[in-house]
């Protein structure tokens, strides 16, 4: 592949200008302030379930099933539930 066909290649070139930011909307702007907050609460989570391992493994196995439930709820990307 020469240069040319690198540069013509839609996957490889780099965006123009017009295609490099999404414009945010309202909805976004809020599934993306939820998300920050999900994120945040599994980190501590783990955080807490991490401090607790050596003294208290049940505790540490409660912390990690919680965000493993969080996880799932957002993988499961029912974004209308979340922020309504």
């Amino acid at each position: 592949m020469d240069d040319r066909e690198y540069l013509a290649h839609p996957y490889l070139r780099a965006p123009a200008e017009e295609d490099a930011m999404v414009q945010a909307n309202e909805y976004a702007l809020k599934l993306d302030d939820y998300l920050k907050d999900v994120i945040t609460a599994v980190k501590d989570s783990c955080t807490a379930g991490a401090a607790r391992l050596r003294d208290n493994p049940d505790a540490a196995d409660k912390a990690i099933k919680d965000a493993e439930e969080i996880l799932d709820e957002v993988m499961a990307g029912k974004t209308d539930d979340w922020i309504a």
